[in-house]
């Protein structure tokens, strides 16, 4: 299947819609929560100011609209199509490296508070270039992992140098 073709498919795809607008809805849900459990933002004491809430309430009433559109999109394209639940083992085969790596950066920011930003920087970005690095096959490994950590350290450092050192963010 050609490139253009699979970006096609994913794009009508109306498992994928929902599966969109279902994770945009679980963050708008968060932000509204944030921003109407907070009485500064959601106070309306500024007289005609519109105050610090207006821009938040914004965004979110726009990122709402929009996951309600791409869920209502995604609904009716499964009407039309009239498909069924997709295969679980296939959903499961697809999810699992974006999964993996959202669990691996909570782990990679607990490290960060006990072994160091410096440690925990090199651990994570060596795993991950390795791993994005092998799986494109087209390199060989030893020239992968080479890659790897160099790019690792010149990206680590230059970070150390820039923020820690030269801007004076404390990292920690």
């Amino acid at each position: 299947m050609s490139q253009d073709k699979l970006k096609a498919d994913s794009k009508s795809d109306p498992w994928n819609n929902i599966a969109v607008a279902v994770f945009f809805g679980l963050w708008c849900g968060a932000g509204w929560w944030s921003v109407l459990g907070n009485d500064e933002l959601s106070s309306d004491m500024y007289g005609l100011d519109p105050g610090p809430g207006l821009m938040p309430k914004l965004v979110l009433s726009v990122l709402t609209f929009g996951s309600v559109a791409i869920l209502v999109k995604g609904l009716v394209g499964l009407q039309v199509t009239g498909d069924g639940m997709p295969n679980p083992v296939a959903i499961a085969r697809h999810v699992m490296f974006p999964a993996l790596f959202a669990s691996s950066v909570l782990l990679y920011l607990s490290l960060i508070f006990w072994i160091g930003f410096v440690t925990s920087s090199l651990i994570f970005s060596t795993v991950w270039m390795g791993v994005l690095g092998l799986r494109s096959d087209r390199r060989k490994r030893s020239t992968v992992l080479l890659q790897a950590g160099v790019g690792t350290v010149i990206g680590v450092g230059l970070i150390y140098v820039i923020f820690g050192r030269l801007i004076g963010v404390p990292l920690p």
